[in-house]
């Protein structure tokens, strides 16, 4: 029955994980960004063959012929990122042709001075939606060049002989303007249409997962109960069996667990929370020290506190259980953990400008640097390791102290050296701060 206890806490420690590391990419983004790129394509194509139709129309035939490139080549694209799966090949080839398209066909029309010159932004605008980040910002400097180049020979240059026997192209600029701006705003419209779906899907899972989490906690912790209620009847009645023992370490073990899983829980769904008051950071720390002291004790392991008087009455603005309970025991415990039999956890006050400080430091094992760039993470994976005694933990204690530290608006710093790098001077310092409360 343990073992099957032991199966539900890690589902429901997947679970809370999951919880906590729901992205887009669990909504098909691949499969909405191939549809938008073609919708995309299709809205420039549409623009850039209406402004062909209309040069057309007014007998620019030069120009109605390199509108209708900048189309095909966005057209043609499409079959380009199905057959190298790759946005980048295909908005880049689009980009690059429209680049040299445009540049000429705003020199035919009057360079500076051309009506609908504006128009050119439409290529980088919609290309820039599938392109990284650091691609488009060097796409979009490109096209800014082409602004700044006509803006430079813009007192050397004559107009180009194709506006002067066309007046009538002011026309085209309220074409552009209509509908650039119908394709713009299209194209934003489809976009959040599918941002709101998601919006919705995401809230759709969390809720699923925590109803799941709260399901399962309470299935769980009824007949645990149950269990530790009969296992001190048993351990009464035949003593201190070795069996006995393990098994109650072990339900101690599932119990914490299911603690943690259900602040996580409240945590995730904003239902936890936080009354924050005037507290001695002493006395938490005193009343932790309480709480931990069996667990040291049957390990040999001294917990000395080195605190000025004067530092004894600062108080911080926090709460208490979460100071206490989420905090102090959750590194203590921690330090403990992880540090030999017959040696000592220091803790260390200390007043740094205007905040308090506390290192709390063991001479243990020490933290793997890999272990440390995601102690902190609900979604860094298994992080969780044996103590020095066998214990076993859940690998939630330390995302847990993060939260509640930066809930009272403290930080939190890891320092450590395993014994593969000095046999010598091993082990873990945490260093708290936290902002002194001013006296009113």
């Amino acid at each position: 029955m343990i073992e099957n206890f032991k199966d539900r806490i890690k589902d429901l420690q997947t679970d809370i994980r999951d919880f906590e590391n729901i992205n887009l990419e669990n909504f098909s983004n691949k499969f909405f960004l191939n549809n938008f790129y073609l919708f995309a394509t299709i809205i420039v194509s549409s623009v850039w063959v209406i402004f062909s139709i209309i040069y057309f129309v007014i007998g620019l035939r030069e120009i109605a012929l390199l509108q209708f490139g900048i189309a095909f080549f966005a057209m043609i694209s499409y079959p380009i990122l199905l057959k190298t799966k790759s946005f980048n090949w295909a908005a880049n080839f689009v980009l690059f042709f429209s680049f040299i398209i445009e540049f000429y066909r705003i020199f035919a029309l009057g360079g500076f001075e051309h009506s609908t010159f504006y128009t050119w932004t439409t290529v980088p605008l919609f290309a820039g939606i599938i392109l990284s980040t650091r691609v488009n910002i060097i796409w979009t400097f490109l096209y800014l060049l082409i602004p700044l180049f006509y803006f430079i020979i813009h007192n050397h240059e004559t107009q180009n002989s194709l506006l002067k026997l066309h007046t009538n192209i002011e026309y085209v600029t309220i074409v552009a303007i209509f509908f650039v701006n119908v394709a713009v705003l299209v194209t934003i419209n489809y976009f959040k249409m599918h941002i709101n779906n998601i919006t919705e899907q995401i809230k759709k899972q969390k809720n699923e997962k925590a109803t799941l989490i709260r399901i399962v906690s309470h299935d769980i912790s009824n007949p645990l109960m149950v269990l530790k209620h009969n296992l001190k009847k048993l351990i009464k009645q035949f003593g201190d069996n070795p069996d006995l023992i393990r098994m109650q370490k072990s339900l101690t073990s599932i119990e914490l667990i299911l603690s943690h899983v259900r602040l996580l829980e409240g945590v995730s769904s904003g239902k936890l929370k936080l009354v924050l008051e005037e507290i001695s950071i002493f006395d938490a720390l005193k009343d932790s020290i309480e709480i931990m002291h069996e667990i040291s004790e049957s390990k040999n392991i001294k917990l000395v506190v080195n605190c000025d008087e004067d530092l004894k009455k600062i108080n911080i603005t926090a709460e208490r259980s979460g100071l206490t309970y989420q905090i102090f025991n959750n590194i203590l415990s921690n330090a403990i953990k992880f540090s030999p039999v017959n040696s000592e956890v220091i803790i260390n006050i200390l007043k740094v400008n205007s905040k308090i400080q506390l290192e709390i430091i063991d001479k243990g094992l020490g933290i793997p640097k890999n272990i440390i760039d995601k102690i902190f993470q609900f979604d860094g994976g298994q992080v969780s390791r044996e103590g020095t005694s066998g214990e076993k933990g859940t690998g939630f204690g330390m995302p847990i102290v993060k939260y509640f530290i930066e809930k009272f608006n403290g930080s939190i710093e890891i320092k450590s050296t395993t014994q593969d790098e000095d046999l010598q001077n091993h082990g873990t310092k945490f260093i708290l701060e936290f902002p002194i409360r001013s006296k009113s």
